[in-house]
């Protein structure tokens, strides 16, 4: 497992859940997309939705068992759900 297998699965989930989450179908997905915080296209709830759902297709998709949400990655400083580059990043500290 790698960045990219990763990132692949967070950006196809969301993609997958564009009209739950409340994101416009116009907008791209990239690596650089505000996800949570300031200009973030998810408010809270949508935001756990998304966690769970990725938890999920990283199970599937990659036969691999992730948390994502705890205390611990909700009250950090630098919150890694910023983007769906830092939410990657933080997936695969999770991972290793």
């Amino acid at each position: 497992m790698n960045y990219e297998s990763i990132s692949q699965v967070i950006i196809n989930t969301i993609a997958e859940h564009k009209e739950l989450l409340g994101i416009e179908d116009s907008q791209d997905i990239t690596p650089s997309t505000r996800l949570y915080g300031e200009n973030g296209v998810l408010d809270s709830l949508s935001l756990v939705h998304l966690i769970v759902e990725i938890e999920r297709a990283i199970n599937l998709e990659l036969k691999i068992e992730v948390s994502l949400s705890d205390s611990k990655a909700f009250s950090q400083e630098r919150s890694p759900f910023r983007t769906i580059d830092s939410l990657t990043s933080f997936a695969l500290t999770r991972l290793s």
